[in-house]
């Protein structure tokens, strides 16, 4: 069984207010301060309820088994958890996987002094191409190289940063990332042919990971191999029914259970989950790409 913990919605471009910098916001994100959208009856943008972390931790080691000893962190941002470090501390029989932004330089360095790196078997640096944090992510990126950890980075994308492709290849590059793909995160309706052909005709040499759907037009009719956690601690049988989880229209979209320090996954969920259906296109498919080296 394969767990995906939202530890946070949170993210450096959500509450921007200086409207000099309204720009920098990626413009493909629902969850943003001004569409002021809900997850379980709390904003995205504001303030956060964790679950607590101890709760968390020994829900961890109770499944250690099921969960084969693994781990993997999405957001939001997960460096902006503020107790990423204490639970990863507590877990150290646990290899762990992330998807993030790797700009907040502050958490990577905390995460290299305090040893926890070494047990990181996945890095996914997911480079926003109008963030503007170039220099964080450069620093990030040096000390994840220093301890040989691959960064494969997926340049995320919509209709109003294509143009940007170009000069994020050139910084990619240079400061050491070979593998790099293109990730379509429409979130909108979009013509998914033509956003694909104009990356190809800026980008030929760079593929395209997936073309995600319209998330609140997907409706996923069987469970996954993979579990969703959201930061409140509710679970989800897939990340696909995680992010929708504020369409109160859709019954499918709620939580199996939440997290308990006495939940067994493998006797409490055994008719609940099954193996993906390989046709579906939903963006949990982002889990996928995920490898333990």
């Amino acid at each position: 069984m394969r767990l995906v913990w939202f530890p946070t919605w949170l993210c450096q471009n959500y509450n921007i207010q200086n409207p000099q910098e309204r720009s920098l916001r990626c413009p493909y994100c629902p969850y943003g301060y001004d569409n002021g959208l809900i997850f379980n009856g709390q904003q995205t943008c504001g303030p956060q309820s964790f679950i607590d972390p101890k709760i968390m931790v020994t829900f961890l080691k109770t499944n250690r088994v099921y969960l084969g000893e693994q781990i993997e962190f999405s957001g939001g941002e997960p460096l902006l958890y503020p107790y990423l470090i204490d639970v990863l501390s507590s877990l150290p029989e646990f290899r762990w996987a992330i998807t993030s932004n790797t700009s907040v330089v502050s958490t990577v360095k905390r995460l290299d002094e305090s040893g926890i790196l070494g047990k990181c078997g996945s890095w996914t640096a997911s480079y926003h191409l109008l963030s503007n944090r170039d220099k964080e992510f450069a620093s990030s990126v040096e000390i994840l190289q220093k301890n040989n950890i691959k960064i494969p980075t997926t340049i995320v994308i919509a209709e109003e940063t294509i143009e940007h492709i170009p000069r994020a290849l050139t910084f990619l590059k240079k400061i050491g990332i070979q593998k790099i793909q293109c990730h379509i995160d429409a979130h909108r309706n979009v013509d998914i042919t033509e956003l694909t052909n104009r990356i190809t005709a800026l980008a030929p040499e760079v593929r395209i990971q997936y073309n995600a759907v319209h998330r609140t037009n997907v409706t996923c009719r069987i469970n996954k191999e993979l579990l969703a956690i959201s930061p409140e601690g509710d679970i989800f049988p897939c990340v696909t029914i995680l992010y929708g989880c504020h369409d109160i229209k859709n019954p499918e979209r709620i939580p199996i259970c939440r997290v308990s320090e006495h939940l067994d996954l493998k006797h409490d969920l055994p008719n609940k989950v099954e193996k993906c259906n390989l046709d579906c296109t939903a963006p949990c498919d982002f889990c996928k790409h995920v490898t333990y080296e």
